[in-house]
C-alpha cells in the first residue's frame, strides 16, 4: 500500500509519540539544483497511522529553510512515553528540540559543546519520560589531543 510521500533530499526519522500519532522528520531542501544543505526540517504527523491511514497528515515546520544551512542534514531522533525530540549539529553548538504532546508545540534548546572548533555532525539522542541525552558524534579529523 503505497502511503503519504515527503519531498526530502534525506532519509528522515520516523517516530511514534504516546498518542499513536507517527511522526516523520524530514529535511527538505530550499531548491536542490542550488545547494542540497539548504533547507528546513518538518514534522510530518499523521494521526491515523495506528489505525492504518498513512496518507492523510498535517505538517509543521519547526526549522524555517533558506539560502544558508539553517538546520543540518543529519538529524538524530528519540521517543519516550512523555516526550520526542531531535538534534542536529552545527559549529561547536548542539540544536536540541523537545516535542510534548500536552503541548504540541517544539521547544529549542541549544548546548554548548566542547568541540575544539570541529563540527558534531552526528547527534544520537537517548530519550527519557524527562528528556534527553545528547550523544554528539564528529566525523572530521581533528588532530592530536
Amino acid at each position: 500500500m503505497k502511503g503519504a510521500g515527503f519531498p526530502t533530499s534525506r532519509p528522515g526519522n520516523i517516530l511514534i509519540d504516546s498518542q499513536c500519532v507517527l511522526h516523520a522528520l524530514v529535511f527538505e531542501p530550499t531548491d536542490i539544483t542550488i545547494h542540497d544543505s539548504w533547507g528546513k526540517l518538518t514534522d510530518y504527523r499523521l494521526a491515523g497511522a495506528c489505525a492504518g491511514d498513512i496518507n492523510t497528515f498535517t505538517s509543521v515546520q519547526v526549522i524555517a529553510g533558506g539560502t544558508s544551512e539553517t538546520v543540518n542534514i543529519r538529524v538524530g531522533a528519540a521517543v519516550s512515553d512523555k516526550w520526542l525530540g531531535f538534534a542536529y549539529g552545527a559549529l561547536n553548538k548542539e540544536k536540541m528540540y523537545s516535542y510534548e504532546t500536552a503541548t504540541s508545540t517544539w521547544v529549542e534548546h541549544t548546548v554548548d559543546a566542547d568541540t575544539n572548533n570541529n563540527d558534531l555532525y552526528y547527534p544520537f539522542l537517548v530519550a527519557t519520560d524527562t528528556g534527553a541525552t545528547l550523544v554528539p558524534v564528529q566525523d572530521n579529523y581533528a588532530g592530536p589531543n
